[in-house]
């Protein structure tokens, strides 16, 4: 087997429903098919269009992502096929084929049931886009369905999966059904919020939920300079040594890309195309590989206000804004402070935490009266503090209270410089 035969090999089956030439010219459906499989577009199959009552039952029987119609086939010379073909499909994206002289005849029908067409000869670059763009929107009309859906029956289908969210906000209930609702498309899924809200944990979710085959493989942009990152991302294929890059580690899996708004303007530009041609070149090989990963970005920054200013591409932006979650900081779900004291308290000690918690409505009332810039992170690690400090037999009010109220101890490290103190002292000890 060839490289190029053996990288779609690796690609699998896309879309996952077949795309439906309906024609009777055997040369056009190979020639459409060679030009998709070169894209990576495997799953094109042809209905012979002679017979319309065949044609219309298979229609009925089978589900497919993309119609394709030569109108020049045998049964689209009928009006009345038409119609019933249009009923049948009103969920399915139709790409007509037509000639130049027969374009005329077919405005009538483009107007309010095909979606696009494609002139004959075809031209491959033309063919590629009208099958891509239908195929895209065949899977977001399918997500506008099943979020209708989600939000109407006002139910958490996966609670067990988002247990370890440990929540009661109402905020973050909604941003477990819009992932349930889109968490099989193969969309970018922006991530955005402070530091230490969850982002990296509702991404690792998004991939459990979503069935993909492949690894969760994280890398955050800060790494990545234009000296290094080709052969990080994309790996090298040399005759003396062969190393995986990053996407192909995640191939029919997830890439989550923490941090994206400190990429380059010229690794922006790379990391658009990849993702818009899904294929790329490992450095050393002259043939593409094709990928299926699902990319989730995260960033604490407003990458819209970044592209207005110009800091970044605003393409970029528009690509990743697809499905935009913005993970409300802990301030905005003080009402889950309860839950999250509790169950910090009980992993740090062992214990149901009860008599550690007795005063727990003040103490809530306390910690309510600090900001936390950097969200349950902060919340975790002060925590700790408060509990080693009293060799965890008790939450030690002291500590907290100098670190809620600063003017009280002036010069007083902050919970990270102290925790990662701690760390370092451990870590000699160990020595």
């Amino acid at each position: 087997m060839n490289k190029t035969n053996n990288n779609l090999h690796k690609l699998g089956v896309y879309p996952h429903y077949p795309i439906v030439l309906i024609n009777n010219q055997k040369d056009i459906y190979e020639t459409a098919k060679s030009i998709l499989l070169s894209e990576g577009i495997t799953h094109f199959v042809q209905w012979e269009g002679d017979n319309p009552e065949t044609v219309l039952n298979r229609l009925t029987l089978f589900k497919i992502s993309v119609l394709i119609l030569d109108f020049d086939a045998d049964c689209l010379q009928s009006d009345l096929f038409f119609e019933q073909l249009y009923e049948r499909c009103v969920h399915i994206p139709i790409v007509l084929m037509v000639t130049m002289e027969s374009l005329q005849n077919v405005l009538q029908y483009m107007i309010t049931k095909a979606y696009d067409y494609i002139l004959k000869p075809i031209d491959a670059h033309r063919l590629i886009i009208a099958v891509r763009r239908a195929i895209e929107y065949k899977e977001m009309k399918h997500q506008l369905f099943q979020l209708k859906q989600h939000m109407i029956s006002n139910d958490i289908q996966h609670f067990e999966i988002f247990k370890n969210i440990h929540t009661q906000n109402k905020i973050m209930f909604g941003i477990f059904q819009y992932i349930e609702a889109i968490v099989r498309s193969p969309f970018t899924i922006l991530l955005s919020g402070e530091p230490g809200v969850g982002k990296k944990r509702l991404a690792k979710i998004i991939h459990q939920l979503s069935g993909q085959k492949g690894q969760f493989v994280i890398i955050n942009a800060k790494d990545l300079d234009e000296s290094n990152y080709e052969k990080k991302l994309f790996g090298t294929n040399l005759s003396n040594q062969s190393d995986y890059g990053l996407i192909e580690m995640a191939n029919h899996g997830t890439l989550c890309i923490r941090n994206i708004d400190c990429l380059s303007p010229k690794i922006q530009a790379d990391v658009l195309q990849l993702f818009q041609e899904k294929k790329y070149i490992p450095y050393g090989e002259s043939h593409p590989i094709y990928i299926d990963i699902r990319m989730i970005a995260l960033t604490t920054q407003d990458l819209l206000r970044l592209s207005q200013k110009g800091h970044f591409r605003y393409d970029l932006y528009y690509f990743l804004n697809t499905h935009h979650l913005q993970v409300p900081s802990l301030r905005d779900r003080f009402d889950d402070l309860p839950l999250l004291t509790t169950h910090f308290v009980q992993t740090f000690t062992q214990t149901d935490a009860r008599e550690i918690l007795q005063d727990l409505d003040q103490l809530i009332g306390y910690l309510k009266k600090y900001t936390f810039p950097n969200n349950i992170k902060e919340l975790k690690q002060l925590l700790f503090r408060a509990l080693f400090a009293s060799n965890f037999q008790c939450l030690n009010r002291d500590v907290i209270r100098d670190y809620i109220e600063p003017n009280t101890k002036k010069d007083h490290p902050s919970v990270f410089q102290w925790f990662s103190s701690l760390k370092s002292i451990l870590f000699k000890q160990r020595l």
